[in-house]
């Protein structure tokens, strides 16, 4: 059986949707390698850049996909100056390839052939469909043979790879419990605290806590994008929006909040304390507090 690989991120200006270009290709095997340019950066990047480079003509195509996470197209211009082989990289702008194959890592493998899908995987995977489907020579086999050594453990991912996970929360704040105090500054750079805010309501009115993750619309946030809908229309001066820091940086939640048109004070909890203080694991999650400082709801948005 003969594979053929294709990834794709183009930063040049192109008309042509991602479909088109696959349907443009007379190949009959693609191989799509979703990749962190972060990774390169640190020297982490796939051990199977050698074979995927030696594989890469007309007829064996690769192409490398770069979602659009906590990169700019600068950031990716200086990643392909540095390492030639991602000159021709895919951005892939709404994470639509993403959840379309269900890319949960990075780096991460998708061949297609006709257009079907007949493998995806991490490395490890990859290395083992090449190793049973004979398409890796001995030579390029010794410089991945530890990807082959340990199928104890195959279920633990690799120290290369980007997993898009959740910590454990250290505690879940429920209706009735008083809530934790925090403090912390908006993207504005206003001082802000549950404490101040508190101070401002009116008897009978509550702070909302909105968390929410600025990766929306990655695959694992379903409903996502109508709670942020939902969250937009809202004119009232007492929301809160809690942003998970997981994965992102200032610049990138900025343009998270324009592109949902959020009005709504930010504050970017950028080690994830609010989240941990809380409990949330979910997003979109509103938790609602009265003026004394106590739980009155908490539920999803």
């Amino acid at each position: 059986m003969k594979a053929l690989f294709l990834v794709f991120v183009l930063l040049s200006v192109s008309t042509a949707s991602f479909a088109e270009q696959l349907q443009s290709s007379e190949t009959k095997m693609k191989h799509l390698v979703f990749i962190d340019v972060w990774q390169y950066f640190s020297d982490q990047q796939t051990p199977l850049t050698d074979w995927l480079s030696a594989q890469n003509s007309e007829e064996y195509q690769v192409q490398y996909v770069q979602p659009n996470i906590n990169v700019t197209r600068d950031i990716l211009a200086q990643a392909q100056q540095a390492f030639p082989v991602l000159g021709d990289l895919y951005l892939d702008e709404n994470y639509q390839l993403m959840r379309q194959y269900g890319v949960w890592q990075m780096p991460y493998h998708v061949i297609l052939q006709n257009d079907q899908t007949v493998f995806k995987g991490n490395d490890t995977d990859l290395a083992r469909y090449l190793v049973a489907e004979q398409l890796i020579n001995q030579e390029q086999l010794t410089a991945v043979h530890h990807l082959l050594q340990d199928l104890t453990h195959e279920n633990k991912p690799q120290p290369s790879q980007t997993q898009f996970v959740k910590q454990a929360p250290v505690a879940r704040v429920d209706e009735n419990d008083i809530a934790p105090n925090f403090k912390g500054h908006t993207l504005l750079a206003e001082p802000i605290s549950l404490n101040s805010r508190l101070t401002n309501l009116q008897a009978d009115e509550h702070l909302s806590l909105v968390f929410v993750d600025s990766l929306c619309p990655m695959p694992q946030f379903a409903g996502c994008e109508a709670s942020l809908a939902r969250l937009a229309k809202r004119k009232d001066s007492n929301t809160l929006i809690v942003v998970n820091g997981y994965y992102v940086d200032e610049h990138h939640v900025k343009q998270f909040i324009a592109a949902n048109k959020l009005s709504q004070p930010v504050l970017w909890d950028q080690h994830n304390h609010i989240f941990n203080q809380y409990g949330v694991l979910a997003t979109v999650t509103e938790i609602r507090i009265n003026k004394n400082g106590r739980v009155i709801r908490r539920t999803q948005l």
